[in-house]
């Protein structure tokens, strides 16, 4: 009788990489603390950012160029055209709501350019002395220092 012959295969090591690996979504462990105003996915070429639906803010949002944002743009599942959070209550004591609003990237950095251009005349002004002096007022500048962000 004879003996079967075994061979032996030279051990293959397989490595997988992170893209071979199944991915599980996100979790976030309940309990944890969070932010009430969180958003999970960005929106790209856009800025986003919350306002209260209060003193007309909405308003004067949108008559700068901002959008509602909708709860499939940032991947929620509820339906409804607005993403709203409750923050708190008004003065007369009716829930206060936050929403989530979107403007595109250039026009905020436009606006960021026109608020830092009115910074830097206010600036200017305190180095030279001049903030807020009248007309024929004479003033003495010794030198005045200030020291910002930008300098």
């Amino acid at each position: 009788m004879s003996t079967p012959i075994v061979t032996q295969s030279p051990a293959i090591e397989q490595v997988r990489t992170q893209a071979d690996r199944p991915q599980r979504p996100t979790r976030i462990p309940f309990g944890a603390p969070q932010t009430k105003l969180a958003v999970r996915m960005e929106l790209p070429g856009h800025f986003l950012y919350w306002t209260n639906d209060q003193d007309g803010k909405l308003e004067a949002a949108q008559a700068g160029g901002y959008e509602f944002v909708t709860p499939k743009e940032i991947g929620e599942a509820r339906d409804g055209t607005q993403v709203k959070r409750l923050v708190g209550s008004s003065k007369d004591g009716s829930p206060l709501y936050a929403y989530l609003m979107k403007i595109k990237q250039e026009w905020h950095q436009e606006d960021l350019d026109q608020l830092s251009a009115v910074d830097d005349k206010f600036e200017s002004a305190i180095r030279e002395g001049s903030l807020l002096q009248k007309p024929g007022e004479q003033r003495y500048n010794a030198g005045i220092s200030l020291k910002t962000n930008k300098s």
